[in-house]
């Protein structure tokens, strides 16, 4: 039986991941991450807190994967100024 092909079953998702993630990183960023809740970040995108819990387990689920795609990403303003770092990570 080919699973590709099956009907998904329950409600479809409708939170945005990269918007959560994106904006998580930004207000982190901004105001570092131990004064960042997960009510902020709710209310900055419109996600349901249950729907956020239910994608990263956790508030530290959330920071680490925020903290992970920002190791992965080759920024060229990172790259170019080295100074122009945030100072909680």
């Amino acid at each position: 039986m080919d699973h590709d092909l099956l009907p998904l079953r329950g409600r479809p998702k409708k939170l945005d991941r990269n918007l959560i993630l994106h904006s998580a990183l930004m207000e982190y960023w901004s105001k570092g991450p131990s004064n960042v809740s997960i009510n902020d970040i709710c209310k900055l995108t419109g996600a349901s807190k249950p729907g956020i819990y239910r994608e990263f387990k956790s508030d530290d689920g959330l920071k680490k994967k925020c903290f992970k795609n920002l190791q992965n990403t080759r920024s060229p303003t990172v790259a170019k100024y080295p100074l122009f770092r945030p100072t909680y990570f």
